[in-house]
């Protein structure tokens, strides 16, 4: 009976922020950018549609800075759909139900209680809730890049008899590399995993990955382009204290969690079937930690953290339910408040949602369209801040703010050669937001000197040439 009521509840908070997370597929039906990658990947994905190659030339002011997968499967869904951006917003919600069913899979395979697995599935949805407006029902390859790892996850997790199996979670590892490749914990630890177990298996899988790669280099190289690597590596400033504010954040909310994991991963790690998660965890956070500092990185660095820790609070979940269906009232009550107090802090912050109410987001949506249409009758060149924008008014994609900026910071671009260029006034329209942000000095006091505001809406700020 006290674990009934135990899981019964644990099933009300689900449903609850079930709901919440459902505001995620609201907010995607409304055509206003939800975050600045949306118009970056949207420019790149209409390339793939048409034929550009991705890599062709090396990157000067823009840069592919992707891998290229992710990018033609949304121009393939966008053809069907006539939208590329809410084809990407389609996969990436797709994608993270499926990262979070893949929990379950994996903890239902590793523990065989079907219980531990619903509860790893809704711990996976809870912890990413606080930080969802970012990247889920968002045009962004990073839930699609997960949800490929994780595939390979269950796979591998099945895979202890099969060849054929092993070899598909392999395959989709390298797959999911080749939509983001700054995802390396769960395909590091799987491989050490089968190499603590198997040297012939671990033979297997090398094989298996250099020759999945290296058909995915050929292709990229034939479809895309030659440059992909100068792409991947292009420069960004690296920030120390913007690791550690980062990584704060994810220490504070997800604490007990790591204490409860790393009790697992020394005690009870050997004993299962899920020993790789006591690799992946680690490997994650050490990962994390260091990409954390990277210009334009945020909490996104240790989601592979947080869905080990998922996994193991299940699993730990799995043990509690073993003790209480045999142990005291005591110790049922124990083992039971400890998944509890370890979750707490996430579960609590699931209820946080940053997505705006539907009369915002509407009121949004009617001033981007006003953008947009004022932005279509500025004929000539634009930059913009808002790349989606941009591209719905049909502008070609000259000036990367972010790409720029980072080659300004790092010595790789002259900032003059961008104030000369607004001083000879090449573009027609600057739209800005209200910090006009990623301009330096230099560049700014060029646009400050030439350009004039012509039009200020509450999302924008558009600037043209003095006359």
């Amino acid at each position: 009976m006290r674990l009934s009521f135990s899981l019964l509840l644990l099933s009300l908070f689900a449903v609850l922020i079930g709901i919440r997370a459902c505001t995620l597929g609201v907010r995607a039906t409304y055509h206003h950018a939800a975050s600045y990658n949306e118009g970056w990947n949207t420019y790149y994905s209409h390339y793939a549609a048409v034929g550009h190659p991705l890599y062709g030339t090396k990157p000067q002011r823009l840069a592919t800075n992707y891998p290229p997968i992710s990018f033609h499967l949304e121009a393939a869904l966008g053809r069907l759909l006539g939208d590329l951006n809410f084809a990407g917003r389609i996969i990436s919600i797709v994608a993270f139900i499926w990262v979070a069913t893949c929990t379950g899979f994996t903890v239902r395979l590793a523990t065989g209680e079907s219980w531990a697995a619903i509860s790893a599935t809704f711990f996976c949805v809870a912890w990413f809730s606080p930080f969802a407006p970012y990247n889920i029902g968002v045009n962004d390859p990073q839930m699609l890049a997960h949800a490929l790892m994780l595939t390979g996850v269950v796979l591998y997790a099945a895979s202890e008899r099969s060849t054929p199996i092993l070899v598909a979670s392999c395959v989709f590892f390298c797959i999911g590399g080749f939509t983001k490749h700054s995802l390396l914990a769960f395909p590091l630890a799987v491989t050490l995993d089968i190499l603590w177990r198997s040297r012939l298996r671990f033979a297997f899988w090398i094989g298996t990955a250099a020759v999945t790669l290296t058909l995915l280099a050929l292709l990229t190289l034939w479809v895309d382009g030659p440059y992909l690597l100068e792409h991947l590596l292009s420069p960004r400033r690296y920030l120390p204290s913007r690791a550690l504010f980062i990584s704060s954040i994810f220490f504070r909310i997800y604490l007990p969690g790591l204490v409860l994991s790393t009790i697992w991963c020394l005690t009870a790690a050997r004993r299962s079937r899920a020993r790789f998660l006591a690799l992946a965890l680690p490997i994650s956070l050490l990962v994390g930690v260091a990409f954390a500092g990277g210009s334009g990185v945020s909490v996104n660095v240790l989601y592979d953290a947080w869905i080990a820790i998922a996994m193991i609070a299940a699993m730990v979940l799995a043990d509690a339910i073993a003790i209480a269906r045999k142990g005291s009232l005591r110790t049922s009550a124990v083992a039971i408040v400890a998944v509890a107090i370890a979750s707490a802090v996430p579960i609590l912050a699931g209820f946080y949602s940053a997505v705006p109410p539907r009369a915002v987001l509407a009121q949004e949506d009617r001033v981007y369209a006003q953008d947009v249409a004022y932005l279509k009758n500025r004929p000539g060149p634009a930059i913009c801040f808002d790349l989606l924008l941009c591209y719905e008014a049909g502008k070609p994609l000259f000036y990367e703010p972010f790409a720029t900026g980072e080659r300004i910071a790092t010595g790789r671009l002259d900032p003059n050669v961008i104030a000369s260029e607004l001083a000879n006034l090449k573009y027609s329209v600057i739209q800005t937001d209200q910090g006009v942000t990623y301009f330096p000095p230099t560049v700014l006091d060029a646009l400050n000197s030439h350009y004039r505001i012509d039009r200020q809406s509450a999302l924008s700020v558009f600037y043209v040439p003095l006359p």
